[in-house]
């Protein structure tokens, strides 16, 4: 779109709603509404020539859902420029320049057991020294970026997949990744480190609430494995030995629930040798900010303008689904999205337990979206069971328009974001290589970076080209 057609229509919607957004800033969100838009209308060009021809609905299901995964893999590229931001310095940099420099096993197994501020983070660390030893610093973070794309396409499918739904409502499927391929939480779409943290521990506490679902002894050992994957990819990772426990308490028939209990509380105490975190705590515990948090956190994908009415009322919407679903006993057709959406509630009061004293607006400002748009996909996925069949098929072609809508207003929202952090790291990056001071206190990198980018250099980890000003 022509620059100046652009401002134009920025300058109109400031003028017709009284806004007063920064047009510069905003032009960016232009560029990503206009290409989710080329990308939607396709599909809906293919979904008419697909009925018009008779061909399978499940063909196209999985051509247009692969069709959007690639479209946002090459949007994350393209937005990308191959720049480093935030925990791409301090954990995934660091930890490649640290276990570049170990001189043996004991000092790399030690490294890959050293905690991330109060996470303990093994499997993130060894995927991405194996990644890096398969693709060298130039092609690192892209490949952990379509790496990343392709975790939360596995998690929705699997949802998607177990949710029972029928032919008719099935047509509407593609479009609920939507609610997952956007760019509103940076820190798990463009933010290769965070990503594998946050997705990781998503996937990996599914497929264990899959497993302890079903009765052979096989099931319970990929059981123990999938959840000691999850809890050590991120700390709310722990959340899964509680929900797991409730899910063998309701599975009376299962033989192995007894000793698979045992074991899951042997690995929580396992998880705390040699664990020192920061204390993130509050000093002063804030009952209102407490309360508030759970829900807020859960419907933060919700959040526009940094403002929590609206995901406070989501919130509150999908504890009740929860509630409803637990009282039906919904848990027994739909494990997967009961489940999850029961952890990611565990994770919601686990960060409501250690950052609640930053106010009633933090789970807001933590950009853990990620898991909130997984709550409102497991809550979608619960209300079509909850919801007799005539209701459902109108409810899910409004989710579908809710999607679209969605996915544009968060991008045109959020996605300018993105853009001026990655601009501000670049330029960060060509300061440092001048040898020109770097902020002490930056919105758009952490504190003290020069050494960690000195280390990362050095040891050749760090693409140097990055600093090249264009």
């Amino acid at each position: 779109m022509n620059a100046n057609i652009t401002f134009s229509l920025l300058h109109l919607f400031n003028s017709a709603f009284h806004s007063h957004l920064d047009v510069f800033f905003r032009a960016s969100g232009f560029f990503y509404v206009g290409y989710f838009i080329v990308a939607i209308s396709l599909i809906m060009v293919c979904r008419t020539w697909w009925s018009v021809n008779g061909w399978s609905e499940k063909s196209f299901r999985n051509i247009a859902s692969g069709f959007f995964l690639l479209a946002f893999i090459l949007f994350l590229w393209i937005t990308k420029k191959n720049i480093p931001v935030f925990d791409e310095f301090t954990g995934l940099f660091e930890f490649l320049g640290k276990i570049q420099t170990a001189t043996n096993w004991r000092e790399k197994i030690q490294l890959l057991n050293e905690p991330y501020f109060e996470c303990k983070v093994p499997v993130d660390y060894l995927i991405a020294w194996m990644v890096f030893k398969i693709t060298g610093p130039v092609y690192l973070l892209h490949t952990l970026l379509a790496l990343n794309a392709c975790t939360l396409f596995l998690i929705a499918r699997i949802l998607l997949r177990h949710a029972g739904l029928h032919e008719k409502r099935a047509m509407y499927f593609p479009f609920l990744f939507l609610f997952i391929f956007q760019a509103e939480f940076m820190q798990s779409s463009l933010n290769a480190f965070s990503g594998l943290c946050y997705n990781g521990t998503l996937l990996f506490s599914l497929l264990a609430f899959l497993q302890a679902d079903k009765n052979k002894f096989s099931n319970a050992i990929l059981t123990m494995v999938f959840a000691t994957l999850a809890i050590f990819s991120f700390g709310n990772g722990m959340c899964v030995i509680p929900v797991l426990i409730i899910q063998l308490l309701f599975k009376t028939e299962n033989k192995n629930r007894v000793w698979m209990m045992a074991g899951l509380v042997i690995l929580s105490l396992a998880y705390f040798i040699n664990y020192h975190p920061n204390n993130l705590r509050a000093d002063k515990f804030d009952w209102l900010s407490f309360l508030l948090f759970t829900p807020v956190f859960l419907g933060s994908a919700l959040q526009f303008f940094y403002v929590y009415p609206l995901p406070l009322l989501a919130g509150v919407i999908m504890l009740w689904i929860l509630f409803r679903s637990l009282r039906n006993k919904t848990y027994k057709q739909l494990p997967a999205p009961f489940y999850l959406l029961l952890f990611i509630s565990g994770t919601a009061l686990l960060g409501a337990w250690y950052r609640h004293g930053s106010g009633s607006d933090a789970p807001l400002r933590l950009r853990y979206g990620v898991f909130s748009a997984f709550a409102i996909l497991c809550s979608i996925c619960l209300l079509l069971k909850l919801w007799p069949e005539h209701i459902n098929l109108k409810f899910i072609r409004y989710v579908a328009i809710l999607a679209i809508a969605y996915n544009l207003l968060s991008g045109f929202f959020f996605y300018p974001e993105s853009v001026l952090t990655i601009l501000n790291n670049k330029i960060m990056l060509q300061h440092w290589k001048n040898h020109i001071p770097l902020e002490r206190h930056s919105p758009y990198y952490p504190p003290d970076l020069e050494p960690v980018i000195q280390l990362a250099v050095d040891q050749k980890v760090l693409d140097t080209r990055l600093f090249q000003e264009h």
